[in-house]
């Protein structure tokens, strides 16, 4: 609608803005920023995917990376590690990051640790870094997955070194550092425990599941279910 209350047309208000100097000056900005961005990305990512091509041509392009038909190769691996702190683009960073969730064998996970922990890192690549944490066969980081998840200024990453947590840490003391987190961070406290809770962990997560609001109880509900069907299955055989 027009400052004199008529109606016009989506083509109209097109027409009118392409003819508007201020209009055009801003989208040729725009245009000149992301052109920028987009060669910036290029030139951080070539060196890098020379190098990826040289040990496995399959890959030709790092954003291959991030969905890959096969589990990646050690030699593969080992090349995403040693290219993570020299790439300087956030983007190309988690595309090696989430990239290393397919690593066939298990691999040191310290660059990733060294990754989450840099001065440099923004904040909103220390979810993808724990979350590959969580899924990928990372060794050699357990003390300190114990003591990140319970620091408090990494915000919504914590849910996923919860699952990592559960996932890699010994299940005694994963048990314990996570049944201590029910308080804290609730619903991904429950999600780790699922992992391999029974009967005490399902009373602990039902004795908060009420008070917690929102994705936290969501998922503290997920995870109830999954204790229960787990318990009933394994009485189901002892029967």
């Amino acid at each position: 609608m027009t400052d004199d209350n008529q109606w016009v047309t989506a083509s109209d208000l097109q027409s009118r803005l392409a003819k508007d100097a201020e209009f055009k000056a801003i989208q040729a900005e725009r245009a000149q920023r992301n052109a920028e961005y987009y060669r910036r990305l290029g030139e951080d990512a070539r060196p890098f995917e020379e190098a990826l091509r040289s040990v496995d041509p399959r890959f030709r392009r790092m954003d291959s990376l991030t969905a890959p038909k096969e589990r990646l190769s050690s030699v593969v691996v080992a090349l995403l590690l040693e290219w993570l702190p020299r790439l300087k683009e956030n983007r190309n960073k988690e595309m090696l990051i989430r990239g290393l969730i397919a690593a066939k064998e298990p691999f040191d996970g310290q660059p990733l640790v060294d990754c989450f922990m840099a001065d440099s890192l923004e904040e909103s690549l220390r979810f993808p870094i724990a979350n590959t944490m969580a899924y990928a066969k990372v060794t050699g980081i357990n003390d300190w997955l114990v003591e990140a998840v319970q620091v408090k200024r990494y915000g919504t990453s914590r849910a996923m070194l919860a699952e990592a947590v559960a996932k890699h840490v010994p299940r005694k003391l994963a048990r314990e550092v996570l049944l201590k987190l029910l308080d804290d961070i609730p619903g991904p406290a429950a999600s780790g425990l699922a992992r391999f809770g029974g009967f005490e962990e399902l009373q602990a997560i039902k004795a908060r599941v009420e008070s917690a609001t929102g994705w936290q109880k969501k998922d503290m509900e997920r995870a109830i279910r999954k204790i229960e069907d787990r318990l009933e299955k394994q009485s189901n055989r002892k029967k």
